[in-house]
């Protein structure tokens, strides 16, 4: 499956973060999000997440450890671990999960 990023679906699954699937299988789904400044989000999911900066500042917290990243870094985020992210800027990203995330697969293309 290729992924046209002027075909993706724009998406805004909460206030400050807009997300286009770029590109999935079972087994991986790639993501670019953009995050608004200030705009946070706290969770932990069953899949691992690497998590690329492609422009912005973006605090980070996971496994005890903080980091405020930079264009050109990434972070694992390793599965059922909780970690927080908070866009210190407006931040551009590109997040790749494995296994797939079903629960973010566009509604097209569930019929």
């Amino acid at each position: 499956m290729f992924g046209i990023r002027e075909e993706a679906i724009e998406e805004f699954p909460m206030p400050g973060v807009t997300r286009r699937i770029l590109t999935y299988n079972k087994y991986l789904m790639v993501m670019e999000g953009h995050l608004a400044k200030g705009t946070g989000v706290d969770h932990a999911h069953p899949h691992t997440q690497i998590t690329y900066v492609v422009s912005g500042d973006l605090e980070v917290w996971s496994e005890g450890e903080y980091r405020v990243l930079h264009a050109g870094d990434c972070v694992v985020a390793e599965p059922n671990v909780p970690h927080k992210v908070n866009a210190k800027t407006d931040v551009v990203l590109i997040d790749t999960f494995t296994p797939c995330r079903e629960d973010y697969i566009p509604a097209r293309d569930k019929e």
